[in-house]
């Protein structure tokens, strides 16, 4: 993991002064988190007006692509999120984490809204509480980034959804559950 010193022109280290995960923990523990795909959580970052006072997040495969210090003098990471639709890079306060996230773990994310010292909104992520997991299938959690052709793996995600047997689709799922044999399966 590398280290970085964000700009002032990026806009998203001030908006890391003074946040915690209060609004994400208690909506994650009401179920009120709204779970989307990372194509869906792209087209809400691009216009936060949409939504900024509203919980938004779900469960992603998270990298730590590096940390650093920003203008307020918090420690952050930049975060990779990926899932089967894409991947979003986003920041996070290193306090709001009890331990540190995992590379290549499944975690399940909040994204709230903070107006950094520009006045602009920026999103930041949240890590919530495990207590509160949404679920979603481990081959919806590959990197599609990864993948040489998605559209087998869109397929084999249709299959599997399409099994009437529950056995049967919870026997896959466990399958798929370890990203390492997925990834070769889907490769």
């Amino acid at each position: 993991m590398t280290t970085d010193t964000l700009s002032p022109s990026t806009g998203h280290p001030s908006a890391l002064h003074g946040r915690g995960p209060s609004q994400i923990a208690a909506a994650s523990e009401a179920d009120q988190l709204e779970s989307l795909t990372i194509s869906e959580l792209k087209l809400i970052l691009e216009t936060p007006e949409l939504g900024p006072d509203a919980p938004y997040g779900g469960v992603y495969r998270l990298h730590r692509v590096s940390s650093g210090l920003a203008h307020c003098g918090e420690r952050f990471y930049r975060l990779r999120l990926s899932d089967v639709t894409g991947t979003a890079e986003l920041y996070s306060r290193c306090a709001d984490w009890p331990v540190t996230p995992e590379n290549g773990q499944p975690q399940t994310i909040g994204i709230r809204w903070v107006h950094d010292r520009y006045d602009n909104l920026a999103p930041l992520v949240i890590p919530a509480p495990s207590s509160a997991p949404l679920p979603r299938s481990p081959l919806e959690l590959l990197p599609a980034e990864e993948i040489p052709q998605p559209e087998n793996l869109t397929r084999l995600l249709e299959l599997v959804e399409s099994l009437s047997t529950p056995g049967y689709k919870q026997l896959i799922r466990e399958v798929f559950a370890d990203p390492d044999f997925a990834y070769l399966f889907v490769t």
